[in-house]
């Protein structure tokens, strides 16, 4: 396929595609996923089985500055790290320095939530899959009030559901 080709395809998917973006996917249309009754699981709901935010969430809330102060603070320490050891390679101190600025902003973010043995003690709903979690949260919590606010804490305690979150929406989205 020509380029001239490959960029019209695109185009084409673009302008098509942009009608199975997770903004067009509706709560209603999902299939749900059980969440484990409990805490047992790996992932903590950030919502209890009554649709109210869990205890953690209104401290994690606040974690939000202090995750971004241990990322600053550990992106600073990569690259310090990276000029004692002679790199002059930014990108490598950058890239070691935000790895350990998230694990630490992570850090700041259970501890500010009253710790891990608090959020498993308040909350009531658990996952062993990010992608359950995802679907479960967007299907019977995104109309709830502080729906942003308890999504936004729960990245904070886990920064891999951050990324997770918008990619398993929009591949359901397609399906």
């Amino acid at each position: 396929m020509s380029n001239r080709s490959s960029l019209l395809a695109c185009v084409i998917l673009l302008a098509f595609g942009c009608a199975t973006n997770v903004a067009s996917l509706k709560p209603e249309d999902m299939v749900c996923p059980q969440p484990i009754n409990g805490n047992s699981g790996k992932f903590m709901c950030p919502f209890t089985q009554d649709d109210v935010m869990a205890e953690w969430v209104d401290k994690a809330v606040s974690a939000k500055l202090g995750a971004a102060i241990g990322k600053t603070a550990g992106t600073y320490a990569g690259r310090k790290v990276a000029e004692k050891l002679g790199s002059q390679v930014p990108i490598v101190g950058g890239w070691l320095g935000s790895k350990a600025g998230e694990a630490a902003g992570r850090q700041v973010a259970i501890g500010l939530a009253g710790g891990m043995k608090h959020i498993k003690e308040t909350s009531d709903l658990s996952f062993n899959s990010l992608e359950d979690m995802s679907i479960y949260l967007y299907k019977k919590c995104s109309s709830l009030d502080h729906y942003q606010e308890a999504l936004q804490a729960t990245f904070e305690i886990y920064p891999e559901f951050a990324a997770a979150y918008p990619k398993t929406l929009a591949r359901y989205s397609i399906r």
